[in-house]
């Protein structure tokens, strides 16, 4: 996992998008992104949860790959996480709310 990509998201949500969430210009937004390991490559991951429960971030959902690939016997990648929440995001995008995507 590339933690500079990680931190140019955070730079992104803390400087632009979090602000204007917190004055209700945004409404609904979510990331979803993913990374192999939990343990050796989930940079920021708490912050983002915490975005969640502050009601800065409407959903935050990550893929741990390789994890899932030991517990589950699969490989769970992002764009699996998209489909679980495809009805969300149409949703969400249709009246005018944001996603980002990472990993």
């Amino acid at each position: 996992m590339d933690t500079i990509k990680w931190r140019y998201v955070d730079k992104y949500l803390t400087k632009y998008h979090i602000p204007n969430i917190i004055i209700g210009k945004l409404g609904w937004s979510g990331l979803f992104t993913g990374c192999r390991y939990k343990s050796k490559d989930w940079c920021f991951g708490e912050e983002f949860q915490n975005q969640v429960l502050n009601n800065v971030l409407s959903l935050y959902s990550v893929a741990f790959s390789r994890d899932d690939m030991i517990l589950n016997n699969r490989k769970t990648y992002v764009q699996h996480h998209m489909k679980d929440h495809g009805a969300v995001i149409w949703d969400a995008l249709s009246s005018g709310g944001y996603f980002f995507l990472s990993g």
